[in-house]
């Protein structure tokens, strides 16, 4: 590989701007990462045809410098943001959520009417955004811990809202997480939903999902009324979620020192009180998630959800 590089080192200019691309996008498919000094030569090379790249390959390209962990120069970025902003209209659900991921990933943090504009984009394309490709634009803002408008994540929620019932775990928890992050306090029926489209799926809970599933469930906050609908709901997906940890062999401290790490900002106090949930809902002497039937499991939890939401 070494010596195909230094092959291609000496050709990069008469390239045109796909081949680059396609070449960058190879060697992050193949997880070979160039030195740094071929990197920069290649940006070199590849910054003055930017124009020529239309938005797939644009998100392509970021999304290849990500992938290879190589963060160009300030010139570089300053060009790329340019030719984005100009091509934004031309961006479709993927196209964004890839280049968003990019930027997050890379900890390049867009100048805030850059990010505004962008935002602007994918709530116009909204109606058109996939699911998984919506997750993914709220995780990348969770990640650069930027707060959108609440005008901006309403809209959002409102249009998640109606595609919970459909997605997979995976993506139900990053994207609850992503708005979590983004500030959003979603209404009453958004986490009610949230919570019916998950309980039949959180058997398929991994190790992250549970931290981000339960950061989001933390940071959003509710407060059921007494022997209401909603109450039952959240008692019983709080004993699916404890028997999902046990089906995995997650001790509820591992899961809490998750939500520790993940949710930085959250309040100390809700913090233990996750703690104070979780711990309630298994038995420490047996390890195992208390009451095989709900009896024992309910009168803790109700005690504990109270506490946390007070």
């Amino acid at each position: 590989m070494h010596n195909y590089l230094s092959a291609v080192r000496a050709k990069l200019s008469p390239c045109s701007a796909f081949e680059l691309t396609k070449l960058v996008r190879s060697l992050a498919d193949l997880g070979y990462k160039p030195a740094r000094p071929f990197l920069n030569e290649f940006t070199a090379a590849v910054e003055p045809k930017l124009s020529a790249l239309d938005s797939i390959n644009l998100a392509m390209l970021m999304g290849a410098f990500s992938a290879l962990k190589y963060e160009p120069e300030p010139s570089f970025m300053k060009s790329f943001y340019a030719e984005v902003y100009q091509k934004l209209p031309l961006f479709d659900d993927q196209d964004l959520a890839t280049a968003l991921c990019a930027f997050s990933s890379m900890r390049k943090l867009m100048k805030g009417d850059f990010l505004a504009e962008f935002l602007s984009e994918v709530a116009e394309k909204l109606p058109t955004f996939g699911t998984p490709e919506l997750a993914s634009v709220l995780t990348a803002l969770g990640q650069l811990q930027y707060q959108p408008s609440t005008e901006w994540t309403t809209k959002v929620a409102d249009h998640l809202q109606t595609r919970l019932q459909k997605a997979n775990i995976h993506t139900i928890s990053t994207a609850a997480w992503g708005l979590a992050q983004c500030g959003h306090k979603p209404s009453q029926s958004f986490i009610e939903d949230l919570m019916a489209a998950s309980i039949n799926k959180l058997s398929a809970l991994d190790a992250g999902d549970a931290v981000s599933l339960l950061a989001a469930v933390a940071k959003f906050g509710s407060r059921p009324k007494v022997g209401s609908r909603p109450q039952r709901l959240w008692l019983k997906w709080f004993e699916r979620y404890c028997f999902a940890l046990n089906k995995r062999a997650l001790h509820p401290k591992q899961v809490c020192a998750g939500v520790g790490r993940i949710v930085g900002k959250l309040l100390i106090s809700c913090y233990f009180h996750v703690i104070f949930m979780l711990s309630s809902c298994y038995i420490i002497e047996s390890g195992s998630p208390s009451g095989q039937g709900s009896s024992s499991l309910a009168p803790s939890c109700q005690v504990l959800l109270y506490i946390l939401w007070d």
